[in-house]
């Protein structure tokens, strides 16, 4: 018979949030390893200079690392400044990484375009951010970086509709092989399989082009 929480000593409960502490602690370092930014801050250390321009809660990709809407992204006279929220990286501090030292390239990542940010001559490490995001960066850094081409309103939207579409039917087809597996196969039913996350992706999508296009 398992034992049950009332029969642990009582000197075991503490320990939970202590390991959930720890253990959150090691993810955060081993991201910090696998995304290069351990790299990045040794060799970039990061100073107080007052930023052009600030862009919070940016999504970022460092090799095949996701960051979702916790880096800050500061263009400075000097360089980019890149951090990220402290309770997704105790020990990531920011880095800054001078203008010359970074060469965008232009890539597509679902449909969506990116810029490839190398960082570091030779390379230290990779960023990955919304193409507007950068625009908006290089042009606030007043000439000093190369603009590697335009993030036109029809890109950005047919990249955002595609996005919507392929999702869409991923997921409604996933449901509506469980509904025909499970037997109900009426109208009603198949167009619910499709709707539900027409629209929770499209609001979640409309929310990102927003983010782009503000």
């Amino acid at each position: 018979m398992s034992q049950s929480s009332a029969d642990l000593p009582a000197w075991a409960v503490p320990l939970f949030p202590v390991a959930f502490v720890l253990f959150w602690i090691a993810i955060t370092a081993l991201l910090g390893v696998f995304s290069g930014w351990f790299k990045l801050q040794a060799r970039f250390p990061s100073d107080d200079e007052t930023p052009l321009l600030r862009l919070r809660m940016q999504s970022g990709r460092m090799y095949s690392v996701n960051l979702n809407s916790i880096l800050t992204l500061d263009a400075c006279t000097s360089g980019l400044r890149v951090s990220l929220w402290r309770i997704f990286g105790p020990f990531q501090r920011p880095f800054q990484i001078p203008w010359s030292q970074i060469e965008a390239q232009p890539v597509t990542r679902f449909f969506e375009p990116k810029v490839r940010l190398n960082l570091g001559r030779p390379e230290a490490g990779r960023l990955t951010i919304d193409l507007r995001t950068w625009e908006r960066l290089s042009a606030a850094s007043q000439g000093t970086t190369a603009p590697i081409g335009i993030a036109t309103m029809k890109r950005l939207e047919r990249g955002f509709l595609f996005q919507w579409l392929a999702s869409t039917l991923f997921v409604g087809g996933m449901f509506t092989a469980i509904q025909v597996s499970e037997g109900r196969s009426d109208p009603g039913s198949l167009v619910t399989c499709f709707a539900f996350p027409a629209v929770a992706f499209g609001v979640l999508l409309f929310i990102r082009y927003l983010n782009q296009v503000r």
